[in-house]
């Protein structure tokens, strides 16, 4: 689980009532940022291919919308492991050990895997205010380790 699914289940004990999609960071094969890019625009492809992509809702070659059921639609994030650090776009370009997100644990909400230390992987996401609902909560972009970026991705 990743971005706001994550924060339901760690800081409500529950999905949050007005989402209306699943986040999942996707972990890929990829040890570097141009074996990442090039995984997860062949998935994209394969995805595209088999119609799971939802064409109407899907913006940004970053972030994938699949066609859920229902109302909920499914977010893929990726996610990959390069030199002990965990890079999940959009908000984690390295600045996460290997250990924040492994081994998975259980979340006793949903049984689902969620990263080891989730606190921490949500202070990432969201800062040190992520506890505390704030309605006006505004997401500034990726949060890089020096002068990194997603351009690949783009």
């Amino acid at each position: 689980m990743n971005s706001g699914t994550l924060l339901g289940v760690t800081r409500d004990k529950r999905l949050i009532e007005h989402d209306d999609d699943l986040d999942l960071a996707l972990v890929l094969n990829a040890n570097t940022a141009a074996a990442a890019a090039k995984e997860w625009n062949e998935l994209t492809e394969k995805l595209r291919d088999q119609g799971i992509i939802d064409p109407k809702k899907t913006n940004s070659p970053s972030v994938l919308k699949l066609q859920g059921t229902g109302d909920l639609d499914i977010d893929l994030f990726p996610c990959w492991i390069e030199d002990g650090r965990i890079f999940v776009f959009p908000y984690s370009y390295g600045a996460l050990a290997e250990e924040d997100f492994f081994p998975l644990q259980t979340c006793t909400v949903t049984q689902h895997p969620i990263p080891a230390n989730p606190e921490k992987v949500l202070a990432q996401n969201y800062g040190s205010g992520w506890a505390t609902p704030d309605p006006y909560f505004k997401f500034h972009g990726l949060k890089r380790a020096g002068n990194l970026s997603f351009s690949w991705m783009i």
